[in-house]
């Protein structure tokens, strides 16, 4: 049988309240509302800036069992530094939440989104 992991890459965008969130939730639970839809996220905040290591562990703590957390790669290394590097740049990045004796059941992807240039310029595509 195949588990289907089913998510956004997000779950805190405004636009949402009233057409996925009711009115009468407040932002504060946002995340736990998107929880009994979905059973991953994807960390779309990892691309741009590592969060805290507090609001990792909150939304760990926040989240169900079985739910899973999918990271996007920096874009340090990913674009800044072309994947040069990249080896000590990750050494730099350890964080609690990647450890896998602790979190390692939510956890379940990373993801790499690759700039690619071609004969139409810089594009980008996911893996």
């Amino acid at each position: 049988m195949i588990n289907w992991w089913i998510g956004c890459s997000g779950f805190h965008y405004k636009d949402w309240k009233e057409v996925f969130y009711p009115s009468n939730i407040p932002q504060t639970k946002w995340f736990e509302y998107y929880c009994t839809h979905f059973n991953t996220i994807e960390l779309n905040v990892t691309f741009y800036r590592f969060p805290r290591p507090e609001a990792l562990l909150k939304w760990h703590d926040r989240s169900p069992e079985k739910f899973k957390f999918s990271v996007k790669a920096p874009r340090l290394i990913t674009h800044y530094k072309m994947f040069k590097e990249s080896e000590r740049i990750k050494g730099q990045k350890t964080h609690p939440f990647f450890e896998p004796s602790t979190y390692h059941s939510h956890l379940a992807l990373s993801k790499i989104w690759i700039p690619t240039c071609g004969s139409e310029g810089l594009t980008f595509r996911n893996c």
